[in-house]
């Protein structure tokens, strides 16, 4: 049997290379989605609400001067 927890569900079934290969597929688009989001989108309140990506980027300065 192959899993793939995502948060929210988990994708279950009995063992075949097709549906192994599926399965393979959806756990490794449900992560890029979530890395994605998480770094791109969400704002972290740790690094004042910014994204990691803008924090990275030494974008966070702007933003936070714009904001305020």
């Amino acid at each position: 049997m192959h899993e793939c927890e995502s948060g929210e569900h988990t994708a279950k079934g009995p063992y075949s290379e097709s549906s192994a290969l599926l399965a393979l597929q959806y756990c490794t688009l449900t992560i890029v989605s979530r890395l994605r989001w998480y770094n791109h989108e969400h704002l972290h309140n740790g690094i004042r609400y910014v994204t990691p990506v803008d924090r990275y980027a030494g974008k966070d300065a702007g933003l936070l001067l714009n904001r305020d």
